[in-house]
């Protein structure tokens, strides 16, 4: 039976599915070449911020694989979105992300305080910072700014789980 850190894990692996799903399905319905591109490379993070979760669950002996109802339901939440106008939806969507925001860093308390497992729970909060300062800058206009810390985010690399 998982430990409350492997279960935390495990649900949030589950919920980059989501997100990934989410925002590919988003892109797939894109405006424009532009907000296309915006979706890929949120898409981008959620797949990285997945793969870093399924390797530290590896390393602990915890297999995980994307559930087809996981990525349903992305797909369900980008059909209820992509008739919505963009600044809508960019509000619409922060406070979920302020709640994710304050819910992943409380969780960082799981984990001591230096060491891998910190650093990505660390990294899962970082990574929803990001997409929460994406849609800020979305709602204040500033979609030229909008990616940087999402992009800033990408690549990371973290302590060997």
């Amino acid at each position: 039976m998982p430990n409350e850190y492997q279960q935390y894990l495990i649900e949030r692996f589950e919920e980059e599915v989501v997100g990934e799903s989410l925002f590919h399905s988003l892109s797939e319905h894109a405006a424009n070449s532009n907000r296309q591109q915006q979706w890929h490379t949120l898409a981008q993070l959620e797949t990285e911020t997945k793969e870093h979760i399924r390797a530290a669950l590896r390393a602990m002996g915890v297999e995980v694989a994307e559930q087809r109802s996981s990525i349903e339901r992305g797909q369900q939440l980008a059909k209820r979105f992509t008739c919505m106008p963009w600044r809508e939806f960019m509000t619409v969507f922060r406070p979920s992300l302020e709640n994710f925001v304050a819910e992943f860093t409380t969780a960082e308390n799981m984990a001591p305080e230096e060491g891998k497992q910190r650093a990505l729970l660390r990294h899962i909060t970082l990574h929803e910072k990001a997409l929460l300062e994406f849609a800020c800058r979305e709602i204040e206009g500033r979609s030229d700014a909008s990616l940087e810390p999402v992009v800033a985010l990408l690549g990371a690399q973290l302590p060997d789980s």
